[in-house]
C-alpha cells in the first residue's frame, strides 16, 4: 500500500511542477458535466491573446460585461 501512495505522491508532483511551470499559458474552464461532476478544460493561451487582453480598453470592456452579466443574473 506505501509503494502505490509514494508512487501516486511523487506523480502528482511532477503533474504539479509541469502545471506550475506552463500556468501562464493555459487557460481553463470549469464545466458542469452530465453525471454531475465539474470537469476542467485546459487550453493554450498564446502570448499575443494575452497582450491583447491587458489592453486598457479591453479590460474596461470586460469589466462592464461582466458587470452586466451579474446584475442582469442576480434576482
Amino acid at each position: 500500500m506505501c509503494l502505490c501512495s509514494c508512487r501516486l505522491g511523487r506523480f502528482l508532483d511532477k503533474a504539479r511542477s509541469v502545471l506550475d511551470y506552463f500556468e501562464q499559458y493555459l487557460g481553463r474552464i470549469e464545466i458542469m458535466g452530465s453525471a454531475g461532476r465539474i470537469e476542467r478544460v485546459y487550453f493554450e493561451i498564446k502570448q499575443s491573446h494575452i497582450d491583447q487582453w491587458e489592453k486598457p480598453q479591453i479590460k474596461v470592456q470586460t469589466d462592464i460585461t461582466l458587470l452586466t452579466v451579474m446584475v442582469t443574473c442576480v434576482p
